[in-house]
């Protein structure tokens, strides 16, 4: 299964005409998601993090990797401090509908306690500005 955004459906059955091969395709998966881990691990600008962030979501649910899930949660621990409180809140969102989406027998609780801990951080502070929007 390729990961194909719905903007990209288009360029779908030209990837199929290709028969790439299911060990490839996973061989280029894991590629992608070290690049996107490395790419969020030294982004500064919040933005480009987030739209990063949500690529990394995508593969991870599409693929069920689980090991870079609990990275990704991870990750966003590291980062959440430097983001304004939108993109706070897309975080939080990124880690309830991945475990939503992944369908994980057990959900592990620590997980649901870190996305609820953000949505509680942003409704008790001010909400901080980005200027391309306000």
């Amino acid at each position: 299964m390729v990961v194909i955004f719905k903007w990209q459906e288009d360029v779908y059955d030209t990837y199929k005409a290709y028969h790439i091969t299911k060990q490839l395709e996973i061989l280029w998966v894991n590629e992608l998601i070290e690049i996107y881990i490395c790419t969020i691990r030294d982004e500064k600008n919040d933005r480009k993090l987030a739209h990063t962030l949500i690529k990394l979501y995508y593969i991870i649910v599409n693929y069920k990797h689980e090991t870079e899930y609990r990275l990704m949660i991870e990750l966003i621990k590291e980062k959440i401090d430097e983001c304004d409180s939108f993109i706070q809140l897309l975080m939080s969102e990124y880690i309830l509908e991945t475990i939503r989406d992944f369908h994980f027998e057990t959900v592990e609780v620590k997980n649901v306690e870190s996305a609820l801990g953000i949505l509680k951080s942003i409704a008790e502070k001010p909400v901080t500005k980005y200027e391309g929007i306000m």
